[in-house]
């Protein structure tokens, strides 16, 4: 009796009415009963997968990214992955290749080793993969293939021959080791013959998932520059230079690095130059390449090292191991300074380009 009292004086003071008051309880029923149907509604579309929970984010950075050329998606389509995936397979039941898969964000990993070291070499190059979409300033990392890339890692190498017929209808390579393909519906990388124990590096060609990320990194580079994509247009110690630093950084090895750091100054002689690739000892050259495209990217920035491609693409050499255009003329780089500053560079250790 007290409390309804109570009530009674509060409503009078307020100027309010008790069918006031009904009108007011009925409108903040009707408030939050559908301020609670939005989260609700969102909920169960994510659950269905109808609206990805980031989707206006995504529209924002497809705009972006639209502007700079690049088409962007959500998402892989999983019609095309599965198509991708279900190809695979069917080439190597047809060739009685036993195979398991690893499937990561970006990769379908084919490999015939052991489950552990498959999963290691899937997980190294999926981060060799992001590490090359970063240097190269690729937004969206889903953008640049049409599905997932397909990497076969062959241990067997006796299958190579048969595998690379059926896969890219092509005749035998001259290497035997490696063959890609980054247009169409299924993009692929087939990678075998890693390099006899007596000749690996202990930074680049240690392991099989060390000389699968090299190549991963590789494909995206000549991804990214569509002009890039045919041989006789390819300066090879850039793509080598450019999947091999790719790899080292996705590594993220701290003793790694200074190995890297230490067989460069012991490999180094007097006579290498930093644009002619022939000028050092065989076993230098992966160090070379790949401590210039380090230093272009550490020093001159994606800008620069994209400016730096451009301008490679009028040599139109894939094998010559020098570069010989004017890069003063070109882009106002001074070979001495460039030159002095990058052996610099090499040797002291600085800290990889991130």
């Amino acid at each position: 009796m007290v409390q309804a009292r109570r009530e009674v004086k509060w409503t009078r003071r307020m100027g309010l009415r008790r069918s006031h008051l009904k009108c007011l309880s009925i409108v903040w029923f009707v408030l939050n009963f559908f301020s609670g149907i939005a989260p609700i509604h969102s909920f169960a579309q994510q659950k269905s997968g109808v609206v990805p929970p980031v989707q206006a984010d995504i529209g924002k950075a497809t705009r972006q990214r639209d502007k700079a050329g690049i088409r962007e998606t959500a998402d892989f389509d999983p019609a095309r992955v599965e198509a991708v995936r279900n190809e695979i397979q069917s080439a190597l039941d047809g060739l009685k290749i036993k195979m398991q898969l690893v499937e990561t964000e970006h990769l379908l990993v084919f490999t015939d080793l052991a489950p552990a070291e498959s999963t290691s070499i899937a997980e190294l190059a999926e981060k060799s993969f992001i590490s090359s979409c970063r240097f190269l300033k690729i937004g969206d990392t889903k953008s640049l293939f049409s599905t997932k890339l397909a990497v076969l890692v062959l241990e067997k190498d006796r299958f190579y021959d048969a595998l690379q017929k059926v896969l890219f209808r092509t005749s035998f390579t001259a290497s035997g080791s490696v063959l890609w393909r980054t247009d169409g519906e299924s993009p692929c990388l087939l990678v075998s013959n890693l390099p006899a124990f007596a000749v690996r590096d202990p930074v680049f060609s240690n392991s099989w998932r060390d000389w699968t990320s090299r190549f991963v990194g590789t494909v995206v580079l000549l991804k990214r520059f569509p002009a890039y994509d045919a041989p006789s247009a390819v300066p090879v110690w850039l793509r080598d230079g450019f999947g091999l630093y790719a790899s080292l950084v996705a590594k993220d090895d701290p003793e790694l690095t200074q190995t890297y750091r230490s067989l460069i100054r012991e490999r180094m002689q007097d006579k290498v130059r930093m644009f002619d690739f022939s000028s050092g000892q065989k076993d230098f050259y992966t160090f070379h390449v790949s401590s210039v495209v380090e230093y272009l990217l550490s020093v001159h920035g994606h800008q620069g090292f994209e400016a730096f491609i451009l301008v490679l693409q009028k040599q139109k050499v894939a094998r010559d191991q020098r570069v010989s255009l004017d890069l003063q003329g070109e882009l106002g780089w001074d070979r001495e300074t460039m030159e002095r500053h990058w052996r610099h560079f090499a040797k002291t250790g600085q800290r990889l380009a991130r």
